[in-house]
């Protein structure tokens, strides 16, 4: 399928007159303020009790079962401030939490303020480890039944005596709250060396009186690149003492029992000053309100997306967008500074500016989402994609980045992608096509794998320069984005032979020969007719999933199921699909291996081990996979304002857009057995078709699916129209 004064002065009377009316003006605006956030504070306690309790951030905490946290963040927010934990060091195996935190471990290192959601390797964050504990309690224990978290907020209890730990966060700061259970003195340790992945050189600038300055800087994800970031912390009350030790302080207290102290972080990509202002500034904020008001902001988010149905595929549904809604996350409010990725500052002229990517992955789910809900958002995000090639855009990360990010291939694609769904201007577009065409060309190692996605990322190349109106250079990238052909005959055509089941067999990158055949969504027509039509390809489909070749656990083949409905096969995608966002199903692959004997269970879960073993989240890319294709519209070929229709599991939903209009999507007699779709109207006139236009989503209107429990083979056979990877006539 080529698929956002008052006056000083008040003339009125007399000298006199005039003070006292500034006076009264000034108390009545007061007043003003206070009753609106009185107002504010009955509506976000009101708002905040629907979607956000549907919201359980310890999904896909457990183990290596999506390697997430249940870190307090705002949506897109730099910080992301929640536990460490320590693995068991007797357990050979045991994988060490990419996230820094695993729900099994009851073993408290203490508290972070960044880290990367899911994102394989050894992740990358920890930035400002702190940790209080009585003197004499030096690795305390978690206090498990009363750990708590709900979105922007995070408890626990642990130590010996106890100290509850809670923990919210603004974009910019972290805000910890401890309250301590037993007089007596207490030290937190402030550790600015500590990381997930490598640390690199770090150190404290100040510690006196209430307050610590320093910088930390460590290794990227996979240790590729390093960033550096400045975070100063502000006390409620100054210790007793300060000693520090290179990187490391201990701050002294006597407590009271029931004494609270809170601590307040803040982080800057810039230097130390930012970082003491942000910190600052939220230190003259009760706890209660950045707590209500960062449950606000998720409440908000979340919003765009309204469901009726089961409690638990709800919860499954708004804890996915939670996840897929963490990063890339802000790191500039427009016409102020940034620190790029050339280690120079910069300015965000235009708007906001976004960092933090992990494009192998989000690429195919996640950026497309945001592009659908949050077009507002997702346009200074594209923009702040494009910024990255005049910074010294690599593939991977540079030595000076101002932050974790993990990497930027497919960016072609991204641009693309969110130029035809309005998430880039023309100018900008313009001014990447040659970055992203040069990109393309210079794609990858020479392993087989990526020529198969360095000729998706030159279709994306040749497409985006078409429509731009450059004709000889789309020629050009279409004509490199089929070059791949003959390495496909060569090593995927045939599936016959014993190790095309394999994981990473020379060449491939967390794949096996099956799972990366079809990775060339922009040619699916030719390999169609390479293997003897669309009947043969539909034989080999059904073999692929009947013989549980698919693996929902990673990317190479994610858009699979959906390419049935391409193939004029429409209602074994909705079955597909529906079965793996509700089912238990047997898979067979890990990230690297094929198992002895498959896991069975479902791959998206209700419970802290919510993915299938060795699925990592991908920085959203799961979850945007689930909440999709639990919404039934799938980008089948990202780059195309196309999305692929599938049974959803709710008998309803709403998108609800920033222009105020709302798509309805209404799927009626669902229920597990009745999951197939028998007819479809859109706002009231027939559908036949198994897609919709991005336009026609995002203009408002109602989809009606009426549903039932056998396949109807006779609707949704209608294509779209294939973009050609051939040459045609540019606008």
């Amino acid at each position: 399928m080529a698929w956002l004064n008052i006056p000083k002065s008040i003339t009125i009377g007399n000298p006199m007159k005039i003070r006292l009316n500034r006076r009264l003006v000034l108390s009545l605006a007061a007043v003003l303020v206070v009753s609106v956030l009185v107002i504010l504070s009955l509506f976000i306690n009101t708002r905040t009790s629907e979607i956000v309790t549907f919201v359980d951030p310890f999904i896909g905490t457990a183990g290596d079962h999506g390697q997430l946290s249940p870190a307090a963040t705002l949506p897109y927010g730099m910080v992301k401030l929640g536990p460490d934990t320590a693995t068991d060091e007797a357990d050979a195996k045991a994988p060490k939490p990419h996230s820094g935190y695993d729900f099994e471990s009851n073993s408290l290192i203490g508290f972070s303020h960044t880290r990367s959601q899911g994102v394989g390797c050894e992740g990358s964050g920890g930035v400002l480890l702190v940790r209080p504990s009585y003197v004499n309690d030096a690795q305390p224990t978690m206090d498990k039944s009363a750990e708590k978290a709900s979105p922007g907020y995070y408890s626990v209890s642990y130590g010996s005596p106890s100290i509850l730990a809670e923990l919210t966060a603004t974009a910019e700061a972290g805000v910890h709250r401890y309250t301590f259970t037993k007089t007596g003195r207490v030290q937190i340790l402030f550790d600015f060396g500590h990381a997930h992945s490598k640390p690199r050189p770090s150190g404290i600038t100040a510690a006196k009186g209430d307050y610590i300055d320093g910088f930390s800087s460590a290794t990227t994800v996979c240790d590729f690149g390093a960033y550096k970031v400045h975070a100063s912390a502000v006390l409620s009350r100054a210790p007793v003492s300060w000693t520090t030790n290179d990187a490391k302080a201990v701050a002294v207290f006597d407590m009271n029992a029931g004494e609270q102290l809170v601590v307040s972080v803040g982080l800057s990509s810039i230097g130390q000053m930012e970082a003491r202002a942000h910190a600052a500034l939220q230190s003259r904020q009760s706890f209660e309100s950045l707590v209500k008001l960062a449950a606000a902001a998720w409440e908000r988010e979340l919003g765009r997306v309204q469901v009726e149905g089961d409690p638990k595929r709800k919860r499954r549904l708004y804890t996915a967008l939670y996840h897929a809604m963490q990063m890339p996350y802000f790191v500039a409010r427009k016409g102020r500074s940034y620190r790029g990725s050339d280690g120079n500052l910069q300015v965000a002229s235009v708007g906001d500016q976004y960092f933090g990517w992990s494009l192998w992955d989000t690429f195919r789910t996640q950026q497309p989402l945001l592009n659908l809900l949050d077009p507002t958002r997702s346009r200074d995000m594209t923009r702040s994609l494009a910024d990255l090639y005049s910074q010294g855009k690599q593939p991977w990360a540079t030595a000076n980045e101002p932050g974790l990010t993990v990497r930027t291939e497919f960016a072609p694609v991204v641009l693309l992608d969110g130029f035809r769904k309005g998430a880039l201007d023309v100018e900008t577009a313009r001014r990447s096509l040659p970055y992203a065409g040069a990109e393309a060309s210079a794609y990858g190692e020479g392993k087989i794998f990526q020529s198969l996605e360095a000729a998706y990322q030159h279709w994306a190349v040749a497409e985006l320069a078409c429509d731009l109106g450059d004709q000889d250079l789309a020629i050009h990238h279409w004509r490199r984005s089929v070059e791949y052909r003959d390495v496909w005959n060569a090593n995927f055509k045939s599936v016959d032979h014993g190790s095309a089941d394999k994981v990473d067999l020379p060449g491939l990158y967390e794949g096996t020969i099956w799972q990366y055949r079809w990775f060339v969504p922009h040619d699916i027509e030719w390999i169609r007719q390479a293997v003897g039509g669309g009947d043969a390809l539909v034989n080999q489909l059904e073999e692929f999933f009947n013989q549980g070749y698919f693996n929902i656990a990673n990317q190479p083949d994610i858009q699979v199921p959906y390419l049935f409905a391409y193939l004029g096969r429409p209602w074994r995608t909705q079955d597909i699909t529906f079965r793996y966002a509700t089912q238990e199903m047997d898979h067979w692959y890990g990230t690297h291996e094929k198992r002895q004997k498959p896991w069975r269970g479902m791959a998206f879960q209700d419970s802290p081990r919510g993915f299938v073993p060795e699925m990592d989240d991908d920085a959203g890319t799961m979850s945007s996979w689930f909440a999709l294709s639990a919404l039934g519209i799938y980008p089948s070929l990202v780059g195309e304002p196309l999305y692929t229709l599938t049974s959803p599991i709710f008998p309803q939903s709403r998108l609800t857009f920033d222009s105020g209009k709302v798509f309805t999507i209404e799927a009626r007699g669902l229920s597990d057995a009745a999951h197939f779709i028998q007819k479809a109207s859109l706002n009231g006139k027939p559908l036949e078709r198994a897609w919709l236009t991005h336009d026609e989503i995002t203009s408002g209107g109602e989809l009606v699916l009426e549903m039932g429990a056998t396949p109807n083979q006779n609707w949704g056979l209608e294509k779209p129209k294939s973009s050609s990877v051939t040459a045609r006539t540019c606008s």
